[in-house]
């Protein structure tokens, strides 16, 4: 009995990793709609899974750009229910994935939403804005 427990907290323990590493299917919806509507240079492009963040990448044309993608980013959240949980964003370093070269830290903008479920849920998505080297990382975590 003892040991059928153990597996069973496991399991769920699992299933929660699982999930934080993972983005609602109304995400990668949006994206995939905002792809459809971009150039290719303008597309966002799925990198990798790291540290419970879905990671994407968008080309850099150009640093005053920054302020665009920031907003786009946000737009998917808040266009979908989502409501900002702080007024201002917050600066931070961050060691997100790269498409080809060393994983160092960047500075990134992070910005946390929060969308009211049923039954008195929530579930929150966290994302981190990051300045790579000729590419803006961007990376989504959702937790319930």
């Amino acid at each position: 009995m003892r040991r059928i427990r153990s597996v069973l907290i496991c399991v769920l323990l699992l299933g929660d990793l699982a999930l934080a590493n993972s983005i609602p299917a109304w995400l990668d919806d949006a994206i995939g709609k905002h792809n459809a509507e971009q150039s290719e240079e303008g597309q966002i492009l799925f990198v990798d899974i790291k540290n419970n963040f879905v990671w994407y990448t968008v080309p850099k044309t150009s640093e005053s750009q920054q302020t665009e993608i920031r907003a786009s980013v946000y737009g998917l959240a808040e266009s979908n229910g989502y409501v900002q949980t702080q007024e201002e964003e917050r600066v931070t370093l961050a060691r997100p994935p790269t498409t080809g070269g060393k994983h160092t830290e960047k500075k990134c903008w992070n910005r946390s939403f929060l969308l009211d479920l049923d039954h008195g849920k929530q579930r929150m998505l966290t994302t981190l804005i990051c300045a790579g080297d000729g590419e803006w990382l961007i990376g989504f975590r959702s937790l319930e």
